[in-house]
């Protein structure tokens, strides 16, 4: 597959890259259990979340570098820099993706090219299976025009790309960081019990009928 699509990236003049391919859990779960309720999980989302956004941006950088001007925007979440347990596995895939596209926004810049990274919050979409919408939980057409006006901000690499976003999770990072105890005790908690609600709505919760969730 990425060989046929590097070929045809390959007779396109890229302007604008946007990794928003993303894949998660069908409810939290322990690591070691995964598998046990969705099939492949563990490579898929490596594959999903990690490889594709890699790849991308492998292929379309030679032509941005060259013509010296390009945009790539990689969308990760801010579960990559606040504690994630049981979707360890996702907020650690996303944690890569901001590691490597800060880091790449260093690389290229002197190139012309530029990286923006979106750390999203809660957004109503499929896959996180929310459709009401609040002050903390935009649309997706809400949050993408938040989010622009991050991106073509020239001072801005990384971000959340929407205000309550980012007050939410410099809420959460203090609070672990003055009550490191208290505060992972009580996500764990908070984790646990919302892996037994997603559990109990799961009616058919085996490794045939139970897939990951996919941006």
């Amino acid at each position: 597959m990425y060989e046929l699509i590097r070929k045809e990236v390959g007779n396109v003049e890229v302007g604008v890259l946007v990794n928003n391919v993303g894949m998660g859990y069908v409810h939290p779960e322990y690591f070691h259990e995964l598998e046990a309720h969705q099939q492949h999980i563990y490579q898929a989302i490596v594959n999903c979340n990690v490889i594709s956004a890699v790849r991308m941006c492998q292929y379309v950088l030679p032509g941005m570098i060259s013509r010296r001007k390009g945009l790539i925007i990689n969308v990760s979440s801010m579960l990559s820099e606040i504690p994630a347990p049981f979707i360890s596995l996702y907020g650690g895939s996303k944690a890569f993706l901001s590691k490597f596209s800060t880091d790449l926004a260093q690389e290229v810049e002197r190139h012309g090219v530029r990286v923006h990274l979106l750390r999203t919050g809660t957004v109503a979409t499929k896959l996180l299976r929310v459709r009401e919408t609040s002050w903390i939980v935009p649309s997706p057409a809400t949050y993408v025009k938040s989010a622009l006006k991050d991106v073509t901000s020239l001072q801005s690499v990384d971000s959340t790309g929407y205000v309550a976003h980012t007050i939410a999770q410099n809420i959460i990072k203090v609070l672990v960081s003055l009550f490191p105890g208290f505060s992972e005790r009580n996500i764990v908690e908070l984790g646990l019990q919302k892996r037994e609600l997603l559990k109990e709505k799961c009616k058919h919760c085996n490794p045939a009928n139970n897939q990951a969730l996919v941006r």
